[in-house]
């Protein structure tokens, strides 16, 4: 039986397909994150990972939060970027500068005015090693261009 949004007095909830509610409409926003039991939510306190199901709470220590592919949180503390998995753990620590949300099966990310690539379950595919690394649309071929001391690679 899936899982589903509800809304109440500008709150959202969570309630089975058949209409049974399984919390209250308490969330300010709401990310189903899977088919199982699991939503990033945002209160007055900030983001938080719950189960559904049992009301488990894990509350996230950053300023913004935001589903990152099937599997991640991308977030966001004091300006800097990194990556939890659905349990609350660092995967990538918030360190970086830039971290984009999926462009193509790449996610360029950078620190300290070098860039690197990261694949969609968050390993490197490409260390911080580049001057620059842009998008690119080749004839309608999504590819990046890696820039390193004046010589491109395209991705």
């Amino acid at each position: 039986m899936g899982i589903r949004y509800y809304y109440k007095n500008g709150k959202t909830g969570f309630q089975t397909s058949g209409g049974c509610h399984l919390t209250k409409a308490y969330w300010d926003e709401a990310w189903l994150l899977d088919d199982t039991d699991r939503a990033l939510v945002r209160d007055g306190e900030g983001y938080a990972l719950l189960r559904i199901r049992s009301g488990q709470l894990i509350r996230l220590d950053c300023d913004r939060a935001a589903p990152y592919g099937d599997t991640l949180l991308r977030i966001r503390r004091n300006g800097r970027y990194g990556l939890m998995d659905f349990e609350g753990r660092t995967i990538i620590p918030p360190r970086y500068d830039l971290l984009t949300n999926h462009f193509s099966q790449f996610n360029i990310i950078s620190r300290r005015g070098r860039y690197g690539l990261l694949n969609r379950q968050g390993g490197w595919a490409q260390p911080l090693r580049y001057d620059v690394i842009l998008p690119v649309n080749q004839r309608g071929n999504d590819r990046l261009a890696c820039i390193r001391r004046h010589k491109v690679v395209f991705l």
